[in-house]
């Protein structure tokens, strides 16, 4: 509970931190001593990331690899991008998705462990994770979770032609061929600090072969350029590429199709545990669902049926017709809802999307890294 608390305090602090003049005296004081630590913490990551460069061996592999990453904690929107690249990629290569698994049981052993569709059950999401059961549901291909990447890709056979590593840009113990950074463009550097003083892990760019400015509708082209040429400084190659995340459908328990018209008539209740809600809050309103309340819980949130039966009272003390959710959060709670008919719950599918003609180009520059 207090670790919790300590969480949801940080990220407050850090989303006001963007406007220094609206701390108040104490508040700046606790800041400038993040700001210490933080320096601490710089030292630290330097001096590691230094030794993994010169004395830890990467491990090599017969396939191909592929990492998928960020330099903020938080989400930015890298499991839609991994759907992306394996459905891509998978007509002429046999792929494999690599995750940590982050707060599942899995992780917490230190073992690797291959998620297998066919076998799956509702309670599994808490061992494996809600994203590896939502990849290894909507892709048929080997899902491997675990805290030790190296063990992780020493599961996969022969026969696997490429490996994608998700969230693995501070992971130095594999030797890569690609490798993808991701920055939210509405935020790119956050607040300009690192842990704890802002949500930066690290500022160093440099180690991307490329990188894909996300949610850059929210920008215009004069911003966008901004940013891009602030990257160009901080990476010496111009291999940035914008995307969006596109709406791709809402789906009844996450397996018929609904229209979208129907549930503008209602009065909607949308929930989620995931690193950035208001980003899902916004897409929802975006897509023409105004006449809607909004539940928020910690990112990868592990729901209890107390959680859900809480959310449907709720719901029904409201007036709600419909409840709206996550395909991560869906995982989780499928398992509660057996008996609960009289709301319909419903599920936002999203897809990655670039713009401008940056989809061909960064193609051509992976197909040519992954031959």
């Amino acid at each position: 509970m207090n670790k919790e608390f300590f969480k949801n305090f940080l990220i407050n602090y850090w989303e006001r931190s963007y406007d220094f003049s609206q701390f108040c005296f104490v508040e700046k004081l606790f800041f400038y001593f993040f700001i210490f630590l933080q320096k601490i913490y710089c030292f630290f990551f330097v001096v590691v990331l230094f030794y993994k460069k010169r004395f830890v061996k990467k491990n090599k592999y017969n396939f191909k690899v592929v990492s998928i990453g960020n330099i903020s904690v938080g989400g930015t929107g890298k499991s839609v991008l991994v759907q992306y690249l394996v459905k891509k990629c998978c007509l002429n290569k046999k792929c494999a998705i690599v995750l940590r698994g982050y707060k599942s049981l899995a992780e917490k052993t230190g073992k690797s462990f291959v998620v297998v569709e066919k076998k799956l059950k509702d309670t599994q999401a808490v061992f494996f994770g809600d994203e590896a059961v939502m990849l290894s549901r909507n892709l048929s291909v080997p899902v491997v979770v675990g805290n030790n990447r190296v063990r992780s890709c020493d599961l996969l056979k022969d026969e696997i032609d490429l490996v994608f590593l998700d969230d693995a840009y501070q992971n130095l113990s594999i030797k890569k061929d690609f490798e993808i950074l991701l920055l939210d463009a509405r935020h790119p550097f956050e607040n300009g600090y690192c842990l704890p003083a802002g949500k930066l892990r690290e500022k160093d760019c440099s180690r991307a072969d490329c990188i894909i400015l996300t949610h850059t509708e929210s920008l215009d082209f004069d911003n966008i350029e901004k940013i891009k040429k602030q990257l160009y400084f901080k990476t010496q190659h111009k291999n940035i590429y914008c995307a969006m995340h596109n709406f791709d459908g809402l789906f009844f328990n996450d397996k018929d199709f609904i229209d979208l018209k129907l549930l503008k008539k209602n009065k909607n209740m949308a929930f989620a545990g995931i690193g950035d809600f208001d980003s899902f809050k916004n897409f929802l309103l975006d897509i023409g669902l105004r006449n809607c309340e909004f539940k928020s819980y910690s990112d990868h949130y592990d729901y209890g049926k107390d959680d859900i039966d809480e959310l449907f009272l709720n719901a029904k003390r409201l007036g709600i017709n419909s409840i709206i959710t996550t395909q991560k959060d869906w995982v989780k709670i499928s398992k509660y809802l057996l008996h609960k008919n009289d709301i319909p719950v419903y599920v936002v599918r999203i897809k990655f999307k670039f713009f401008f003609n940056d989809e061909k180009k960064f193609l051509d520059q992976l197909k040519i890294n992954i031959q």
